[in-house]
């Protein structure tokens, strides 16, 4: 009987590597998100007193995001910031009316 027989195992899950700088330096993973079940379930440490903190690094998240989609050809940096904007702010404004788990971890 193979793993994908039995209903009891294990469903495979595909993690993303560790960022490059913190195999050569270390640190501290601060947030991880997964979309399980068509849910997005995020775990993060609260280590920022002043969470203004927090929308500084989701403005970097975003940069970033864009910058790769750019590079993969899949709109200009300020196209695609301008949709993660658009949707950061829409979901900010009316959440929708999705199943999400978010978990502090301590």
């Amino acid at each position: 009987m193979s793993s994908t027989d039995n209903p009891n195992a294990p469903k495979p899950f595909d993690a993303l590597a560790l960022p490059p700088a913190a195999l050569e330096r270390g640190g501290l993973e601060i947030l991880r998100g997964a979309i399980i079940e068509d849910g997005l379930h995020v775990t993060f440490r609260p280590v920022f007193d002043d969470t203004r903190v927090w929308g500084r690094v989701l403005a970097d998240v975003a940069r970033q995001l864009a910058n790769a989609y750019a590079h993969q050809g899949r709109g200009t940096v300020a196209e695609v910031m301008a949709n993660i904007r658009f949707g950061f702010q829409t979901d900010l404004d009316a959440p929708p009316d999705v199943h999400s788990e978010i978990a502090p971890l301590t």
